[in-house]
């Protein structure tokens, strides 16, 4: 997680701008001295965003109804990290070819730049901090789990008609694809066991199945290549080869369940509004049947889903129901967050949009900042 959350922020697609290294983040950031004495203020710590005086994590330092927290992005590096990473009186100084030095100050020449340590580090902070938070958000306290964990009263009859049926290997087969507590083959407990499967003949990437959505040659998903002409697969990855088809093309990753009653639209094209679309889609057995390979030579498994009854669809949805952990729905910690500004569509109308130098201007959604006792559930998909 913490390799994954440094990525987009120097994305110039996502989060900054185009050549923008992480010291120069961390320098914008925490501030400091740059060349020639100039003093560089820090940046107060979420200082667009409100922050509640309850929030379970922030609340201490909230300045409600002043945004920012009171504090400083130094003072929670010093307060976070030990002090072998961030506590120098030398820089480090980087070169125009990216050659790295720790030098005792400024060279003034412009070629350069140098950072202190903290500075340098800042992609390390980054990082930790972030994967650390994100292991907070673990819903584990639906119905579901409370079942499970041994209170039959948790769930009614449907519901329990409903994991029987996703367990199922005649009638459902869920299972097979949405594995274990995390409720997807595509974790990281399963991956790292192996991270390539062999299903009815076929070698497969583990976590990714095609299920019909679309037919292949207009999505080839994990069967693609990446920019630089190498395979996403892991499967196509291996040396040797497998002696088995590989069957890939097409394929997306397979979701977890866990509140998927508040993820609409589904599927990776958000094609499919309601759990119950979902389940008749399944039920009929995909839409792009049959699933071939790119070049048309191989038919690739399918689920082999039999026509479930409404009796029997209804029940898979209470399942799916009982999936909702009523913090998250509610907000409540450690699900509760500051103000959040959600990026919705463009100002303008069908006709007129207007621009700047041939970029829109973002229209935002403003959901309010929550404290640890939540707020009132956010709308879900397509609720006015």
């Amino acid at each position: 997680m913490a390799s994954q959350a440094v990525m987009p922020v120097l994305s110039n697609t996502e989060m900054s701008a185009a050549g923008r290294t992480f010291p120069d983040l961390g320098q914008k950031l925490l501030g400091g001295t740059r060349e020639f004495g100039f003093p560089l203020p820090g940046l107060r710590p979420l200082g667009l965003q409100c922050v509640h005086q309850e929030d379970n994590v922030l609340g201490t330092l909230s300045r409600r109804p002043f945004p920012g927290l009171a504090t400083t992005y130094d003072a929670l590096v010093r307060a976070a990290f030990h002090p072998q990473w961030w506590d120098s009186l030398r820089r480090i100084r980087v070169g125009a070819d990216g050659t790295v030095t720790v030098v005792s100050g400024f060279d003034h020449d412009p070629s350069t730049r140098e950072y202190t340590l903290m500075q340098h580090n800042f992609a390390l902070f980054f990082g930790l901090a972030v994967q650390l938070y994100e292991a907070t958000l673990v819903a584990n306290d639906s119905p579901y789990d409370r079942f499970m964990d041994g209170d039959p009263s948790a769930i009614g009859a449907p519901a329990i008609l409903g994991v029987d049926l996703f367990r199922s290997q005649t009638r459902g087969r869920c299972i097979n694809c949405h594995e274990n507590a995390e409720l997807t083959g595509a974790s990281v407990r399963r991956v790292r066991q192996s991270p390539t499967r062999i299903r009815e003949g076929q070698a497969l990437d583990r976590g990714f199945n095609n299920i019909g959505v679309l037919w292949t040659l207009e999505d080839r998903g994990v069967g693609g290549n990446d920019p630089f002409g190498v395979p996403l697969s892991s499967v196509r990855l291996l040396i040797p080869p497998p002696p088995e088809p590989i069957a890939v093309d097409g394929a997306f990753k397979v979701p977890g369940l866990r509140n998927v009653e508040l993820t609409a639209p589904y599927f990776h094209t958000g094609g499919f509004r309601t759990l119950r679309e979902i389940l008749q889609f399944y039920s009929r057995g995909g839409d792009a049947v049959p699933a071939r390979s790119t070049d048309g030579s191989l038919v690739i498994a399918g689920l082999n889903v039999l026509n479930n009854t409404e009796e029997e669809m209804a029940a898979v949805e209470a399942w799916l129901l009982s999936l909702t952990d009523e913090r998250v729905r509610a907000r409540c910690a450690p699900f509760d967050h500051p103000q959040l500004f959600v990026p919705n569509g463009h100002l303008g109308d069908n006709t007129f949009v207007p621009s700047i130098l041939g970029l829109a201007f973002d229209r935002f959604v403003e959901v309010p900042a929550v404290g640890r006792n939540g707020g009132s559930p956010l709308k879900k998909f397509l609720e006015q």
